[in-house]
């Protein structure tokens, strides 16, 4: 756009106006038309609306913010329909329809029937006057369709229109008091005083007196009757205190009578007691029925039995005796048992500073020879075991003589038995196996036949 020179109207500026222009302003016309922008309007140009052209030409942001458009200069609106923005954010007339609807009044009006439960706020707090009308002392109960409906209260208990409950007579069971219900005494029916309840046949509880054995005041103390107590009432464990008892005299005990009763006697006769309890027998009372056969009494508690004839001998024990033994003295005060020996054995003695013993006897020989005056002459025994020495020899001669000698006998030493027995020597001399051996003397004298025993 080309420089626009304006006629000069004297010293100073002049503002342009319509009658400064006089018509001259073709020249701007066709120079501007069209090119005129924002920036060459001046700020506070007040331009008057009409010489705008605003056809869809005004923004949201045109608008002040508190410009106040009188709602008349809105296009018509139709009756009671509102402003809401369509599915293409458009502002759009629309009729209220629904649940609520509103009049061209502003009036809203909620449907019948159409509020449930979810409609109404937890804290609604309505009030009853604006429930429909309930039948006096009704309450509300759900039905079988799960509605609230108005029904009267029967059965049990009923209630008034001020909300008074009452239960009626004789329809409480035991099923309907709380195990913990604690009913004060004082709401039961009267009690006759010192009775009590007690189920009677028909298993209801009545009032009755406590009689017979026990008795009860009405301050609860019970009272066992005189005479009443017999055994059978007394507990198996009862540990009745002795202090408890009837008095008992000193040194007495409780033993049961001619009739069976339990009395107080004194202990008399071969046995006595004291109140310390210690037991006492009466000296010279006991005799041999008094001991058990199996009484074992200790022989150290024996007194000595010094009188003659008082043992038999059957009686007497030796240890574990048994059938075949044999007591002996071991010493001045002790027997002691020697054990049977086996069959054929000879009892020996030891002497008298010697214990007895058996010896075996199972060879025994008899025979005869003459004699020939022959010195160191040996005489065979025959014993069954050829092998057997003789322990002893016994000769007897046709003449009547009788000669011994024993194994215990030492060199050449024989007894002549039938006179005052003496020692001497050339006799029986010594023993062999199965033989003895005779001297030249007595014991062989030549022609005369000797007989003999021989034990080996």
């Amino acid at each position: 756009m080309g420089l626009v020179t304006l006629p000069s109207y004297g010293a100073d500026p002049q503002t342009i106006n319509a009658s400064n222009l006089n018509g001259k302003v073709d020249p701007l016309a066709t120079e501007f038309n069209g090119n005129i922008e924002n920036a060459n309007i001046k700020a506070g140009a007040g331009i008057v609306y009409s010489k705008l052209t605003l056809t869809d030409g005004i923004l949201n942001a045109d608008i002040n913010s508190a410009a106040a458009i009188a709602f008349s200069k809105l296009a018509s609106l139709t009756s009671a329909s509102i402003l809401v923005g369509n599915g293409s954010n458009v502002v759009t007339a629309t009729a209220v329809t629904g649940d609520v609807t509103i009049s061209n009044a502003g009036v809203t009006a909620i449907a019948s029937g159409v509020i449930v439960n979810a409609d109404i706020s937890a804290s609604a707090v309505i009030d009853f006057s604006k429930l429909a009308a309930l039948t006096s002392a009704n309450i509300l109960v759900g039905n079988g369709s799960n509605v609230a409906a108005s029904v009267a209260v029967t059965g049990d208990v009923t209630i008034s229109n001020a909300g008074v409950t009452a239960i009626a007579s004789g329809v409480i069971v035991n099923a309907d008091v709380n195990a913990s219900a604690a009913i004060d005494y004082s709401k039961l029916a009267t009690l006759t005083s010192a009775n009590i309840l007690v189920g009677n046949g028909s298993n209801v509880a009545t009032s009755v007196a406590v009689t017979g054995d026990v008795t009860i005041s009405n301050a609860g103390v019970t009272a066992i009757a005189s005479g009443v107590i017999v055994n059978a009432d007394v507990n198996a464990s009862a540990a009745i205190d002795y202090s408890k008892l009837a008095t008992l005299a000193s040194a007495r005990l409780i033993v049961g009578n001619g009739s069976g009763v339990a009395t107080a006697v004194d202990v008399t006769g071969d046995v006595t007691i004291s109140n310390a309890g210690v037991t006492a027998i009466a000296s010279d009372i006991i005799v041999n029925a008094d001991i058990n056969s199996a009484a074992a009494i200790v022989d150290t508690k024996l007194a000595t039995i010094s009188t003659a004839g008082k043992v038999n001998f059957s009686a007497l024990v030796v240890g574990s005796q048994a059938q075949g033994d044999v007591p002996y003295a071991s010493s001045a005060t002790v027997w002691t048992r020697l054990g049977a020996g086996t069959n054929g054995q000879f009892l020996q003695t030891g002497g008298a500073a010697a214990n007895p013993s058996w010896v075996s006897g199972a060879y025994v020989a008899v025979g005869s020879y003459t004699g020939n005056a022959t010195d160191d002459r040996s005489i065979t025994i025959g014993f069954s075991n050829t092998s057997i020495t003789p322990k002893a020899v016994m000769l007897m001669s046709d003449g009547g003589a009788i000669y011994y000698r024993s194994s215990s006998f030492t060199g050449d030493q024989s007894l002549r038995i039938d006179v005052a027995a003496a020692f001497a020597a050339d006799l029986i001399q010594s023993f062999a196996a199965n033989a003895f051996v005779v001297g030249a003397g007595a014991a062989n004298t030549n022609a005369v036949v000797f007989h003999f025993i021989a034990w080996g």
